[in-house]
């Protein structure tokens, strides 16, 4: 992806969250989607914020 290794450890990412990355033959991987939690239910969506503030 292009970026220092240092900058990996800043990405929040969500236990059981999904995250899909595109190899395609000759072109740059691509993000397709990254920390998805849509697939759990919504009392697993915890995203580390207080109740008023999560985006569930």
């Amino acid at each position: 992806m292009h970026a220092p290794r240092w900058r990996w450890l800043g990405l929040n990412h969500a236990n059981a969250a999904l995250t899909v990355i595109r190899y395609a033959p000759g072109r740059p991987a691509t993000v397709v989607v990254t920390n998805d939690m849509a697939h759990l239910p919504a009392e697993l969506r915890w995203t580390g914020f207080p109740p008023g503030a999560q985006h569930i």
